[in-house]
């Protein structure tokens, strides 16, 4: 299995050069095209303003949002430069997820960031994951510090045999073939007490992918915590896991360990749903 496309969000953050470059590190493993996204948001002002708004302001802030698309362009092409023929550029006026999910749906992976919460004009607060909720297809997450060196050659699997976990380990057999290690980490909580993680260990096999399982007990930690934990003691430069196994309202009271891997990672995570 292959990727031949990918789609790569990008913003005028610092972190979005990341991005780039992770993008490409993913596109050189697999020579797939690369095609940057950059969304133009509405110009909102307050509904409730006293006067009108002057006709020059919206022109100025719709003026502001086009520079800002054109240095994301212009740093976007200096990065990728070397994939000539391989890269294309887009870029859709509307609400950022909804924008990427309509474009990651014509892709095979999408690659978006992680929040940086010391970047007040950082807007990838909830993207990640309605993206993967929503696309139909595998997102892959960058910490808004980075990637390692290499992306998919040391990956742990969170897996539990439920859909979502299912899913992903689809989505990234492309990921997992070409691995030099695979990890399966089955955690035990009282949902999942049955360890799992043979039955998949065997399914792998026969793509030629050589797997090592790991039983993990939560004793009280949580399950993100837990995960990000072993990722760092096996030296795994990617993490592959279900997004969402339970309703987001749940998630959302809960914590759940989507939210915990999304909010604490240091390793890209490759997700599905």
């Amino acid at each position: 299995m292959t990727l031949s496309d990918l789609l790569v969000y990008i913003d005028n953050t610092d972190a979005s050069a990341n991005r780039i470059r992770a993008a490409q590190m993913v596109a050189a493993q697999f020579d797939a095209h690369i095609a940057g996204l950059f969304v133009i948001r509405p110009v909102y002002f307050p509904i409730y303003a006293e006067v009108p708004i002057p006709t020059n302001v919206v022109a100025e802030a719709e003026a502001h949002q086009k520079e800002m698309a054109r240095l994301a362009k212009t740093e976007f092409e200096n990065l990728t430069s070397a994939w000539e023929s391989k890269v294309s550029w887009h870029v859709e006026e509307g609400v950022t997820a909804s924008a990427i999910i309509k474009h990651a749906r014509l892709y095979d992976l999408a690659v978006v960031g992680q929040p940086n919460p010391d970047d007040i004009s950082d807007d990838n607060e909830g993207i990640a994951d309605r993206v993967a909720l929503e696309s139909g297809g595998p997102v892959l997450v960058i910490p808004h510090i980075g990637a390692k060196e290499t992306i998919g050659d040391r990956i742990l699997v969170a897996w539990n045999g439920k859909r979502e976990a299912v899913r992903a380990v689809r989505d990234a057999l492309p990921f997992l073939e070409k691995a030099s290690a695979v990890d399966i980490v089955s955690v035990n909580t009282p949902e999942n007490v049955d360890f799992p993680g043979a039955d998949i260990a065997e399914h792998l096999a026969r793509h030629g992918v050589t797997v090592e399982t790991e039983k993990a007990h939560t004793n009280g930690i949580d399950v993100g915590d837990l995960l990000l934990s072993m990722a760092a003691d096996y030296g795994a430069d990617t993490i592959v896991m279900g997004a969402y196994g339970h309703s987001r309202y749940r998630e959302m009271i809960l914590g759940g360990a989507t939210r915990q891997v999304l909010k604490s990672m240091t390793i890209p995570v490759l997700m599905a749903h």
